[in-house]
């Protein structure tokens, strides 16, 4: 599986470094519900006879789709109001942004937003104060 990259997409903001990623694995998000229907049945078709569960050796199905994983970023350069980063690689949607750091009397917002219409991909960021480097990003993604 490809590791989560998050890359600038516009702004000053550009240099983040993966520090570490986590599974999250407790079942199926609210989104993935084709294994309901089973290995054999047609999508959205839950409930239905048993027929479609037979037994089967995919796993393409009934999977339970992606977890959610925690990715944690280092950033090593100063961000601006408006900066844009964007997730990808293996990840492509974003549940929730924590930003820390070192800085006192600074604070740093990340705003959820999207690129492609639904899909949650990008954070676009608002600063107050005297933001200092490194800083760690914290995302829950999927």
């Amino acid at each position: 599986m490809a590791a989560i990259t998050l890359t600038k997409k516009s702004g000053d903001a550009g240099v983040y470094s993966l520090d570490f990623e986590l599974e999250l694995y407790a079942g199926a998000l609210d989104t993935e519900t084709r294994w309901l229907d089973g290995a054999g049945g047609a999508a959205d078709t839950y409930p239905g006879s048993l027929d479609a569960f037979s037994a089967t050796n995919t796993d393409t199905t009934n999977t339970a789709g992606k977890g959610l994983k925690l990715a944690c970023f280092q950033v090593t350069t100063i961000m601006g109001t408006g900066d844009i980063a964007e997730i990808g690689g293996g990840a492509s949607k974003i549940h929730a942004v924590i930003v820390g750091g070192q800085a006192a009397n600074a604070s740093v917002g990340g705003i959820i937003s999207s690129s492609s219409g639904t899909l949650q991909d990008q954070i676009t960021f608002t600063l107050a104060g005297s933001v200092a480097v490194p800083m760690n990003l914290w995302i829950i993604c999927s």
